[in-house]
């Protein structure tokens, strides 16, 4: 670089001394940023941290309430009576029995990171599947491989993506079918999931939404990386 910019016609001494200056300013941000990325990370986990414990706070609040409606079932059916209208007061007692059955699938869906627990991510991710294909006309596959127990976080985060994806998938892809695919493979484990709908825009692949920022994000937090393609791009 003897003679060119930034390097001015000098001696090599003279250049030799610009480069170690050109070098220490660039490596001074380079140390400030190595610093400041296991911050940012472990802001991004007290983040997720405090969205989870919302979600916590949403079910107990469903969770009340799903008592709340089993106590005035308990007394409809006490203020039963034979002289009383059975007919209508029976079927207000099956509207009421139909809410509070809704309100417990809400419930127990709301609380799978309690499943992943007791069933494990693989069993989780499966009944994901499952449930999305039958509220919807998608065909859902799912597949394992080299699956063994995974840490907590780890497997949170991971059925958080699948669940945000297969959300996205059934409200704009279009899609007729996808497929879920999960493995473990050197100490990393990979989530995989595909669609056959009318994919992004470069546009929308870029800007993203909050779904997308939240993988992003969790991701993130565990030192791991997200890839998203589309066959429009």
């Amino acid at each position: 670089m003897h003679g060119r910019d930034p390097f001015l016609p000098a001696s090599v001494e003279q250049n030799v001394l610009t480069l170690k200056a050109y070098l220490v300013t660039i490596a001074m941000p380079l140390m400030f940023l190595s610093a400041l990325i296991p911050e940012m990370r472990r802001t991004g986990r007290k983040l997720i941290d405090a969205r989870e414990q919302d979600v916590a706070a949403s079910v107990e609040k469903l969770h009340d309430d799903v008592v709340q409606q089993l106590v005035l079932i308990g007394l409809e059916v006490k203020d039963l009576r034979p002289d009383s209208s059975w007919e209508i007061r029976l079927g207000k007692l099956y509207d009421r029995v139909s809410s509070v059955s809704k309100a417990t699938r809400d419930l127990s869906h709301d609380l799978h990171p309690f499943a992943l627990r007791y069933v494990g991510l693989a069993r989780a991710l499966r009944s994901l599947c499952r449930q999305t294909g039958g509220a919807t006309s998608i065909t859902i596959n799912f597949a394992e491989e080299n699956v063994p127990p995974l840490a907590t976080d780890v497997s949170l985060c991971l059925y958080r993506i699948a669940q945000e994806a297969l959300q996205n998938v059934a409200k704009h892809s279009h899609a007729h079918s996808a497929s879920v695919e999960l493995r473990v493979q050197n100490g990393q484990a990979l989530l995989r999931i595909v669609d056959d709908g009318v994919g992004m825009s470069p546009e929308q692949h870029r800007i993203g939404g909050m779904g997308l920022a939240g993988m992003r994000e969790r991701v993130m937090a565990l030192d791991g990386t997200l890839k998203i393609t589309s066959a429009t791009q």
